[in-house]
């Protein structure tokens, strides 16, 4: 169900939505792949006043089951903010064939 405050469409209105995700391959350098992800998430306020679907980009958000491998420098930048969850290095361990 939709969230009230969506322009054109009134609450409760069924309909299907895709996350959003940042993808790269694995040769991306390790420290750029880190700071792409702490800049994005520590200016969220900013990113949300030029679009506002970075609302639902959130650091909380962004350490879900995606289906694929994390970049290790995204992985860095998650567990200095202690988001990264042992069931979360499982997964990435199992995505990576290890």
């Amino acid at each position: 169900k939709t969230p009230t405050g969506l322009p054109a469409i009134k609450a409760g209105i069924s309909v299907v939505t895709v996350p959003s995700v940042f993808g790269t391959h694995q040769y991306m350098d390790e420290e750029m792949a880190y700071l792409i992800v702490k800049t994005l998430l520590e200016n969220q306020k900013e990113l949300i006043a030029v679009h506002r679907d970075f609302e639902a980009w959130t650091a909380e958000r962004a350490v879900k089951n995606l289906g694929m491998a994390y970049h290790p420098g995204a992985v860095r930048y998650y567990k200095e903010r202690k988001l990264w969850t042992p069931e979360m290095e499982q997964l990435q361990q199992s995505l990576l064939g290890k």
